[in-house]
């Protein structure tokens, strides 16, 4: 036997095996063996991971919450703060205008 058909011969096992390997995960499928119940058995594992996640966020909801609030602060503000500088002014005299603004909302809410 030369090389090329000793390579054909490698190429058709490969195929051989790949069409016997797509054979069995029909017949598996159709039969309701694994492949087919993957999806269904990871529902419990993801909804307990939700729920932990859910359950550790409302714990520390006191340590997050003024995180969140700076965070939603800063995202608000920053535009202000980019016109107060298109304007010619600093971006401190900017920053200190949004939390004087937003602390007279605070104030008088």
């Amino acid at each position: 036997m030369n090389d090329a058909d000793e390579r054909t011969g490698a190429q058709t096992d490969v195929q051989t095996g790949t069409q016997t390997q797509a054979r069995a995960q029909k017949e598996a499928a159709a039969h309701g063996d694994l492949p087919a119940r993957m999806p269904l058995q990871r529902w419990p594992f993801v909804l307990a991971v939700f729920a932990a996640l859910a359950v550790f966020l409302w714990l520390l909801q006191p340590i997050l919450f003024p995180f969140v609030l700076g965070g939603l602060i800063g995202y608000l503000g920053d535009p202000l703060v980019d016109r107060v500088e298109a304007r010619g002014g600093t971006r401190t005299l900017g920053v200190v205008l949004v939390f004087t603004i937003f602390g007279s909302l605070y104030l008088f809410a």
